[in-house]
């Protein structure tokens, strides 16, 4: 998973390559101030790492890394992220079929294919249909769209 880590930190860095740009991302898509998460005087390096550390601190991995590609769907990073092998076990913690139908939502609206996300989240909607749950189906119906 160090090597999952190592991606997404890459791709923040890159998809929001300033601190303006990281600022703005996390207080408009995960409601935060980045002045209270790090040091905005510190470096971009030493500020995505933190902002790393603390969502895992926080059990918020999953919310920062849908957020990122939410807000940058088309990013090649990004898109490398959702490719990634190691996303299999992030994406099986997805603890909501509102999570797995929003990735599935990027997934579809990117045109991407990654079998390892594919793999995972079939896993993930056949859990939920073994729960006979109304949006487990609706995130089955997302997954034969993708």
């Amino acid at each position: 998973m160090a090597d999952f880590d190592r991606e997404l930190f890459d791709a923040l860095r890159v998809a929001f390559p300033d601190t303006g740009e990281l600022a703005a991302f996390v207080h408009l898509s995960l409601g935060r101030n980045l002045a209270e998460i790090v040091d905005e005087r510190g470096d971009l390096r030493a500020q995505t790492l933190g902002l790393l550390r603390d969502a895992k601190a926080s059990g918020d991995l999953v919310r920062l890394v849908l957020a990122a590609c939410r807000e940058r769907p088309r990013h090649p990073r990004m898109l490398a992220l959702l490719q990634h092998p190691d996303i299999e076990p992030f994406v099986r913690g997805l603890p909501t079929p509102g999570e797995v139908a929003d990735l599935l939502a990027l997934i579809e609206e990117a045109g991407v294919k990654p079998d390892p996300c594919r793999r995972a989240l079939m896993a993930v909607v056949d859990d939920g249909a073994s729960k006979s749950s109304a949006s487990s189906a609706t995130s089955a119906r997302w997954f034969v769209r993708c």
